[in-house]
């Protein structure tokens, strides 16, 4: 299963989910469901192909490798409670849209779930907070209701501020696919002892 819109500026087939029954693994299925696919996807106008794996899972890793993919990077999901200490600050609900044409928003911190392109789309479950001027915004998140923090940015790079401030009564929630250049949000995230669950290789092709 493909989905498909820009990434980095290439028109781009994300997948989204690639599944083999048991009796068959073992005999290069998804090496051919790719050679089938890449006339079709060319065809339309695709540059690039993209994808994400459990970091553990070796087998996958070595068939993605064996098609072409290469990894770009590293992403990792965090779980954990938020701290109940406070900033003084209380974070409050405003438009996505306005993150975005505030320039908070940065495409490279995000992989493709989680682009602004996806969240726009999940606007009726997903509720955007806001540090600041409600027009102006120093630091925002963006949560869906099942208490996964989907994107989290700040113009000073102080996470622990803006988690402080989060003042919600669920207070157990969980932050995927974090690349691992975001140093300083994983170094608070580290600090208030927030488990890392999982880990994944974005592979691009």
């Amino acid at each position: 299963i493909n989905g498909v819109d820009r990434h980095r500026e290439k028109w781009t087939a994300y997948n989204t989910g690639t599944g083999v029954l048991p009796e068959y693994k073992g005999r290069a299925i998804v090496d051919n469901l790719y050679l089938h696919s890449f006339p079709l996807l060319k065809e339309h106008g695709i540059e690039k192909c993209l994808l994400e794996v459990i970091c553990e899972n070796k087998r996958a890793i070595k068939v993605y490798e064996r098609i072409g993919f290469g990894i770009s990077r590293k992403l990792h999901t965090y779980k954990g409670v938020l701290p109940r200490e406070t900033s003084g600050n209380i974070l409050q609900k405003c438009p996505f849209r306005e993150v975005m044409s505030g320039g908070l928003y940065k495409s490279q911190h995000n992989s493709w779930d989680h682009l602004a392109e996806a969240v726009l789309l999940r606007e009726d479950d997903i509720n955007t907070w806001c540090l600041g001027e409600k027009n102006s915004p120093t630091a925002y998140l963006v949560m869906d209701f099942d208490g996964n923090i989907l994107q989290l940015e700040s113009d000073e790079g102080n996470y622990a501020h803006l988690l402080k401030a989060a003042n919600f009564p669920k207070r157990e929630v969980k932050f995927k696919n974090i690349p691992s250049e975001r140093l300083a949000l994983l170094k608070t995230l580290n600090n208030f002892k927030f488990s890392n669950s999982l880990d994944q290789y974005e592979m691009e092709m």
